[in-house]
């Protein structure tokens, strides 16, 4: 919402000015984007605490518990259907999403980790490949050493006899 979107009024009983939310909610419904691109690009990763809480307290308090129910939006409109499921589900992902978050940032950390020891890793397989070619080549040069001492044997027992 829109600081531009709010309209207030005096109340008579107290004399504040206070959000007259029937008016405000006129206002917002009114915009041609609020459904192409406010509720679609709604910032749903950053909400305001405060704003959880105002409307936690409202769904809790007599007025909301009263007048905030999807039965009550069935009697509204397919409009009011779908508003009052969209704050239903933005209401519950804040919760949800509060869990997630420290998981997320513990998920980042973890592949950066594991970036890092991929990287050790390679460097340690390509250490372990020359050492392993290394032996390789040793037990070839063994083998055809081995092959050269049996053939001069052989020779040296051909010639003995």
């Amino acid at each position: 919402m829109k600081p531009s979107d709010i309209v207030k009024k005096k109340n008579d009983q107290t004399l504040k000015m206070e959000i007259d939310w029937w008016e405000t909610c006129k206002v917002i419904l009114n915009d041609p984007g609020f459904l192409s691109e406010r509720l679609k690009k709604f910032d749903k990763e950053n909400i305001p605490e405060k704003a959880i809480k105002d409307l936690g307290d409202f769904m809790k308090s007599t007025e909301g518990v009263e007048n905030f129910s999807l039965e009550k939006a069935k009697n509204a409109s397919a409009a009011c259907v779908c508003i009052f499921l969209w704050t239903s589900a933005i209401f519950s992902f804040y919760f949800v999403n509060k869990k997630v978050i420290p998981k997320k940032k513990l998920l980042i950390e973890s592949e950066e980790k594991s970036t890092i020891l991929q990287k050790q890793l390679a460097v340690k397989q390509a250490e372990l490949k020359k050492a392993v070619d290394k032996v390789n080549a040793l037990n070839a040069d063994l083998e055809q050493s081995i092959n050269n001492k049996n053939m001069l044997e052989k020779k040296y027992n051909e010639c003995q006899v």
